[in-house]
């Protein structure tokens, strides 16, 4: 290719940052082709294509997590303990401390004068759903969830208030 061919072809690719040897003969055959608009659109498309390309690099790298709930805690000498747990996590501690408040006699919460019926209304909350509150592995339908608090309860050695 003669100099002045490269010359040309030099100044246009320099405003597409564009130095490759390569490229430079591709594109010298496209100019010479007599159709520039051919030049443009391929340079588009390799642009385009460049982006798919990091976009899809950067999703393949991105991990989906579960929801989690930022919980703290503070201990006897006032230290502040920050945690994060998943929903599900949180759910089951919130289990384990309504089966402790039972056991140590304590009033139920939401206003219901026994624990019976405080079971029985979270039974009938939890089946109302059809599917569980949160993302899990263990829990597919809602009635796993009841499942659940009754053997919790069982292990306690606590009835399970079905009828």
């Amino acid at each position: 290719m003669p100099v002045r061919q490269r010359q040309e072809i030099q100044k246009l690719l320099r405003p597409h940052c564009l130095t490759s040897k390569v490229l430079a003969f591709e594109i010298g055959d496209l100019f010479y082709s007599r159709n520039p608009f051919r030049l443009i659109m391929q340079t588009i498309h390799s642009r385009r294509i460049i982006v798919l390309l990091l976009v899809a690099t950067l999703l393949t790298g991105c991990e989906i997590h579960r929801r989690t709930i930022r919980e703290y805690h503070t201990d006897q000498a006032g230290q502040i303990n920050v945690s994060n747990v998943t929903e599900e996590q949180y759910w089951k501690e919130r289990v384990d401390e309504r089966i402790a408040a039972e056991i140590a006699k304590e009033k139920p919460e939401a206003g219901y004068d026994t624990w019976q019926n405080y079971w029985r209304w979270w039974y009938s909350v939890l089946r109302r759903k059809k599917k569980t509150p949160f993302k899990s592995d263990e829990f597919k339908r809602a009635e796993d969830l009841v499942n659940y608090i009754k053997e919790k309860r069982r292990a306690k050695g606590l009835p399970t208030y079905e009828d």
